[in-house]
């Protein structure tokens, strides 16, 4: 809003189902950090693994339903069954939901780490990247471990001089300690697809093999 213009409007949506919430310009406080609440005609709700409904704040899987949205993918059975449940349209997105219906976008429910059991969402560690003052962009993805399951890799795309460690200690400064990355890898750039999404498993066939 701050560098576009004030009556910025912000849709969280799908190509299934269009726009499912929507940020108004007169939202604000903390609100600006979500992308909305629910459209007329759709309910958005967090649940867990097993579908039950999440308490309030807690990240989970998004889930929505409403008009819009279909029963299903068109001759695709498979798909359709794992994204379409009970009138829900699940589209792998992971999120939360404040007091006021406010959705924040916390990441995809593939893009997420597992390090010795505990589930770790990457999009927070990347947020914390891009925090850093020298940071222009960064990626983080899952390191393969024979100890851990997998560790925390992060690719930093720099906007000034810095160190490695430099980074890492503004980790430890913010995150808990195990969601703390286990090594920064300073690179030119991210590679990235036409729309302009990372190319995760490019950087991940770039890592070395770690032995623990």
């Amino acid at each position: 809003m701050d560098r576009i213009c004030p009556n910025f409007v912000n849709f969280y949506g799908t190509t299934e189902a269009g726009g499912v919430t929507v940020l108004r310009p007169e939202d604000g406080g903390a609100a600006e950090h979500s992308v909305g609440r629910a459209v007329a005609g759709s309910t958005v709700e967090i649940v867990d693994a097993q579908d039950r409904s999440s308490p309030t704040g807690a990240v989970g899987h998004i889930r929505y339903r409403g008009k819009g949205v279909p029963a299903g993918f068109y001759k695709s059975p498979e798909a359709s069954r794992a994204a379409f449940r009970d009138g829900w349209f699940y589209p792998g997105d992971l999120g939360r939901l404040d007091e006021a219906g406010y959705l924040y976008i916390t990441g995809r429910t593939s893009d997420r780490i597992i390090r010795g059991g505990v589930n770790i969402y990457v999009a927070e560690i990347e947020q914390v990247l891009l925090d850093h003052a020298a940071v222009r962009d960064a990626a983080v993805v899952a390191w393969p471990s024979p100890e851990r399951g997998e560790e925390i890799a992060a690719f930093v795309v720099a906007a000034d001089a810095v160190e490695e460690a430099d980074i890492l200690r503004h980790c430890k400064e913010i995150l808990a300690p195990y969601k703390v990355p286990r090594a920064i890898f300073l690179v030119d750039d991210l590679p990235k697809s036409g729309t302009g999404k990372v190319r995760k498993p490019d950087l991940i066939a770039r890592l070395p093999k770690l032995s623990d």
